[in-house]
């Protein structure tokens, strides 16, 4: 039985990881970027679909509605270090969205037959790695 509780002052979303890493006594960092890469590495495993990278994703709201929060209300300086800490990982997140889409954007558009070319001949986790490395950074980032 976990009797980890959700620590909201750490959070980037629910404050589940934050709480199993400290009952783990772990890093935050290394837990969130294992599970963010649990998520994308389903994706890839052949035959499951894309309903088995929901697993962790789903994982995560069940924790999230069975883990006890922590006591108590965040003070104002918590208040403004967790702003600070989710807008960091959101900047990142973006930023590595927009490098990752903006080539294929304009390929589409200047060159449409070259861009069906690549998205049929190159592998999707190559596709999908400059935002996989941004959205890591994020989360290393925003501890």
């Amino acid at each position: 039985m976990l009797k980890s509780r959700k620590r909201i002052q750490d959070a980037l979303f629910g404050g589940v990881l934050a709480g199993l890493a400290h009952q783990w006594k772990i890093s935050v960092s290394l837990l969130r970027i294992l599970f963010f890469m649990a998520f994308v590495l389903l994706n890839f495993v052949p035959y499951l679909g894309w309903s088995a990278s929901m697993a962790p994703v789903l994982l995560y709201i069940l924790l999230w509605l069975t883990m006890p929060g922590t006591e108590g209300e965040l003070t104002e300086k918590q208040q403004e270090k967790k702003a600070a800490r989710i807008k960091t990982f959101y900047n990142y997140t973006m930023l590595g969205v927009v490098i990752n889409l903006l080539p294929f954007l304009l390929l589409g558009v200047f060159n449409p037959d070259q861009f069906f070319m690549l998205l049929f001949t190159v592998p999707s986790f190559i596709l999908l790695l400059p935002a996989t490395l941004f959205i890591i950074a994020g989360i290393v980032k925003a501890q």
